[in-house]
């Protein structure tokens, strides 16, 4: 008999390929976008759940504890957008049996799948070292990546500064804090992808950083900016970017909120997703609509 995997993922598209991909591999496939659906399993308890972060939420994690409470022997593999902490492991008594960072390689799922549903010493000598070895590899890599990055937050930090203030005093106006605010989340989905250790020129990074700092400066002065041209994909719609602000106008967020903002637009957080302080956070800082 097949083995039984589950997968809790919010995103549809993401969905679907896991579901496919592991159906090629042999297993018995059972998809769900919300967290609350886990507990319903018409055709038994899974061996093995495959669950994002995000799509857990708080409540998702009481449910997973009763989960594995009816059916010891489930195994749990967790999928963590790369720019996420493990803060969420906290949230409840499951540990997982592993973790994936999006975006990963299917070959990376494939042996994580396989290895916690192995027999315990049915992988090889030889391929246990393989994959410590591999594994090893890439958390240095990616740990000397987030050293780099830290090395860039003093830059980070007085571009965020600079761009709260220009906004508090009235000197940066709508159309041209819009205009910056685009090279900000520009900026930030670069510094998301090396967190995610693909490669970065962080020496760029660092200049670019400086560079749209010495902008808010050069913005202020000039003075009204007309607004830009039609939006494009993926950039801040007009009437959003108006409450942020408004907000930042009435000195309702900090510089540290503004710092996160972006990202919580790029991974947005919706009733089932993240946790209760991130879901406050970004309708403190995008609104209900953000």
């Amino acid at each position: 008999m097949s083995k039984r995997i589950l997968i809790l993922e919010h995103d549809p598209i993401l969905r679907e390929l896991l579901a496919e991909f592991l159906e090629e591999e042999g297993f018995s496939v059972r998809s769900v976008g919300e967290a609350r659906q886990i507990l319903t399993n018409p055709n038994g308890p899974p061996d093995l759940l495959l669950a994002g972060i995000r799509a857990l939420g708080g409540q998702g994690w009481r449910d997973l504890e009763v989960l594995k409470e009816s059916h010891p022997p489930l195994k749990i593999v967790l999928l963590a957008s790369s720019y996420q902490r493990p803060r969420p492991f906290s949230e409840g008594q499951v540990r997982p049996d592993g973790l994936l960072h999006k975006p990963f390689e299917p070959v990376c799922l494939q042996r994580m799948v396989h290895r916690v549903l192995s027999p315990r010493g049915g992988q090889g000598l030889f391929e246990r070292i393989r994959d410590r070895v591999l594994t090893g590899s890439k958390e240095l890599a990616r740990t000397r990546t987030r050293a780099r990055l830290r090395s860039l937050e003093p830059d980070r930090d007085c571009l965020y500064r600079r761009y709260l203030a220009a906004v508090r005093s009235g000197g940066l106006q709508t159309g041209a804090a819009l205009e910056l605010w685009d090279q900000v989340e520009e900026l930030e989905r670069a510094r998301q992808r090396a967190l995610s250790t693909e490669p970065v020129d962080l020496d760029r990074l660092r200049d670019a950083y400086r560079f749209v700092a010495d902008l808010v400066l050069a913005k202020g002065r000039a003075g009204t900016v007309p607004p830009s041209a039609r939006r494009q994909p993926g950039q801040v719609p007009r009437k959003v970017f108006a409450g942020l602000y408004g907000r930042l106008k009435r000195g309702e967020i900090s510089a540290e909120q503004l710092k996160e903002a972006s990202r919580l637009r790029m991974g947005p957080c919706g009733p089932a997703e993240g946790s209760a302080s991130e879901q406050a956070l970004c309708r403190a800082v995008w609104g209900p609509g953000g």
